[in-house]
């Protein structure tokens, strides 16, 4: 997460506005985008946008799956 904030504030020392998307497992970027926008709708000039995945997890052995 250090690296994220080490992004986001050389993108704002450059002026650049930047969103960081949490993308559902399932959802394509776009859907993603789409959602942060309703919840962020002052995202909407970002010129940066970082879209952050969701693996899905492997079963650890001896767990449900």
């Amino acid at each position: 997460m250090e690296k994220y904030r080490e992004m986001e504030d050389l993108a704002v020392s450059l002026g650049v506005k930047t969103a960081f998307v949490q993308v559902k497992l399932g959802e394509s970027n776009q859907e993603a985008w789409n959602r942060h926008l309703k919840e962020n709708p002052n995202d909407v000039s970002a010129m940066l946008k970082i879209f952050n995945q969701l693996l899905p997890q492997r079963a650890v052995a001896g767990s449900p799956s």
